[in-house]
């Protein structure tokens, strides 16, 4: 089984990587959100629903800021940041 399959994923950056991690993502059968400051034509959710739902991973975009409030959100609980 994959470790991706069926997990609750939150992807940091919707620029060239962070979709790439998406279409990857998706083939593995995980549940995919993205997060993003300046989202362009891409569905992204708010910060507070960062913080309101749970999820098993998040993967960071290269440009996307290690010392960003949604990064330090998943470092307080302890939850796996993939890059």
């Amino acid at each position: 089984m994959d470790m991706f399959s069926g997990k609750k994923i939150l992807i940091a950056g919707t620029g060239k990587s962070g979709r790439a991690a998406g279409s990857f993502l998706q083939s593995k059968n995980a549940s995919l959100f993205y997060y993003d400051d300046h989202p362009q034509s891409f569905k992204t959710i708010s910060n507070k629903e960062v913080s309101d739902q749970d999820f098993d991973y998040l993967i960071v975009s290269p440009g996307f800021p290690p010392t960003h409030r949604v990064v330090e959100k998943f470092r307080e609980k302890n939850l796996p940041i993939l890059g």
